[in-house]
């Protein structure tokens, strides 16, 4: 009785484990080619309300330096896509992939969290 008692919590435990979230990574190249804007920056993942830097907080991808590379943790499956937009607010209806707090629609601006890489460059 013990062993049939240690096997199926075994094989519980297994089925628990199985199901259970598993930490990946994402990276992310973004080239800035817009027109002399630097851009403030933000990753959105789809379906939850869990965004990179988060809160308040943005990244900034400055026209002079031109590139960044933005390694995310994530969860493997997960769908983030990333969003820009003129941090100064000189322009505010310029917006690049799904924008700021990921409202618009996008075309190649989402990737999966399998510990690949995804290329954005930005342009006008």
């Amino acid at each position: 009785m013990r062993r049939i008692k240690a096997g199926l919590l075994a094989m519980l435990l297994a089925t628990i484990l199985s199901g259970a979230s598993r930490a990946e990574s994402l990276t992310f190249h973004l080239t800035n080619e817009s027109d002399a804007l630097d851009l403030a920056v933000e990753f959105y993942s789809v379906g939850t309300d869990r965004a990179w830097p988060g809160g308040d907080d943005v990244y900034v991808l400055e026209y002079v330096e031109g590139e960044g590379t933005y390694r995310l943790d994530c969860i493997a499956g997960e769908k983030i896509c990333v969003g820009a937009w003129d941090y100064d607010g000189f322009e505010p209806e310029v917006y690049w992939g799904v924008g700021r707090n990921g409202t618009e629609g996008c075309e190649g601006c989402c990737a999966i969290c399998d510990g690949g890489e995804s290329s954005q460059t930005f342009n006008q």
